[in-house]
Order: structure tokens, then sequence, then C-alpha cells
């Protein structure tokens, strides 16, 4: 599978995952909030 195929893919699940630690962190605004970024659809 294409690197940025893969990508998406693994930013499209993450937010559904057991492991949410990184999500967490990352969906606050202190750390810009990038989690919250929807993934590039058109490479799913």
């Amino acid at each position: 599978m294409e690197c940025s195929k893969l990508l998406a893919l693994h930013h499209s699940r993450c937010g559904e995952s057991r492991l949410r630690v990184v999500y967490k962190k990352y969906s606050k605004v202190e750390n810009g909030g990038v989690a919250l970024v929807s993934p590039a659809k058109s490479l799913l």
C-alpha cells in the first residue's frame, strides 16, 4: 500500500482506537487541535 494511503487510513481510524492518548493530546487547543483535522478522503 502506498505510504500516503496508509497514513490517511491510520488518520481516519485514530479517533476510534483504544489507544487514544495521543489523539486526546493533539485535540486540545494548546496543541493546535491538529487531531481534529479531517483526513484526506481522496486517499482512502
